[in-house]
């Protein structure tokens, strides 16, 4: 039992790290305590900030590969007609016509 209460411990603090769950005596005799603070603010907004981004890149399906290939620097998108090839979005009607009879396509 006694091997078991710090490895308890570590798994309780790294807990209320990474959740910035801190109580007014978990820093306690630790020296300049607000820059762990900070910096667990920081991790933990980081990470929010991946787990959307992750959540983004699922919403685009079949296009996510291509997508990552443009963030990526391996692949740049066509200048002229941004990547649409012979599609153009009409904004008077609202929907991506072809350029030959404005149908949707």
């Amino acid at each position: 039992m006694l091997l078991s209460q710090p490895a308890i411990k570590n798994i309780t603090m790294r807990e209320t790290i990474v959740n910035c769950n801190f109580d007014e005596d978990f820093f306690e005799g630790i020296d300049h305590p607000e820059g762990y603070i900070q910096d667990a603010w920081f991790l933990y907004n980081m990470r929010k900030g991946f787990e959307l981004f992750n959540e983004m890149l699922g919403i685009l399906g079949d296009e996510k590969e291509e997508f990552v290939l443009i963030i990526s620097g391996k692949k740049k998108i066509d200048d002229e007609n941004y990547g649409y090839s012979e599609e153009y979005e009409d904004d008077d009607v609202g929907f991506i016509a072809d350029d030959e009879d404005n149908e949707p396509v």
